[in-house]
């Protein structure tokens, strides 16, 4: 079986799948992504066993998951918190949304000197679009980069 079929039995469209295979290394790499013998076996890549909404597909440099949701936001990218996994936390409460898409991750890990590198980073800046930051009203999502406030005395 190849990635191009096992990707599809896992639940993600061939736009995501036609993004996403280009940046898959053929080997085992230092990169965010895995090689595709790792992503087709889960637990190489990232031990998550039980759980079918994300295909893992990555991994931060502390060891986080970077997966793909397949259901709720399909091709959306998240990362996984690897220390909180197991036990009874909901599955909201161990991921972080952080692009849009496969092409959307990789622009913003390239460019955005600012964009998180796990998931206490992503959490911790409260990266998902439309969520409020530091639990004060959401900023809208066509200006994520601005935030209301008092005007600046002058």
């Amino acid at each position: 079986m190849t990635l191009g079929d096992y990707l599809p039995s896992r639940g993600l469209s061939q736009k995501v799948i036609e993004e996403l295979l280009p940046h898959i290394p053929e080997h085992a790499d230092d990169g965010v992504f895995c090689d595709m013998a790792s992503i087709m076996a889960p637990d190489r890549c990232f031990y998550w066993p039980g759980q079918t909404r994300f295909v893992v597909v990555g991994h931060c440099p502390n060891g986080d998951g970077v997966a793909l949701d397949t259901q709720e936001q399909p091709g959306a990218v998240f990362y996984v918190a690897h220390e909180l996994l197991g036990g009874e936390r909901a599955l909201e409460d161990v991921v972080v949304r952080v692009a849009e898409s496969p092409s959307d991750f990789l622009q913003k890990l390239l460019e955005d000197d600012d964009f998180p590198y796990d998931y206490c980073d992503a959490k911790s800046r409260n990266v998902e679009p439309g969520a409020a930051p530091n639990g004060g009203p959401a900023t809208p999502l066509g200006n994520s980069r601005v935030t209301e406030g008092p005007p600046s005395a002058s």
